[in-house]
């Protein structure tokens, strides 16, 4: 998705309701997920289940 064909700054939604608590939350998943990946790779299990 080329952010910048949806606005001039390259931002989509409305960023009044975050909150640090909200972007860790999201940063914890999105690690937590890029591991689980990680490892799947190294075991020589990319396909999807």
């Amino acid at each position: 998705m080329k952010f910048d064909r949806r606005t001039a700054h390259g931002g989509i939604g409305d960023p009044r309701c975050a909150t640090p608590e909200k972007g860790e939350r999201l940063f914890q998943a999105a690690e937590e997920s890029l591991v689980e990946i990680v490892q799947r790779i190294q075991q020589g299990n990319i396909h999807e289940t």
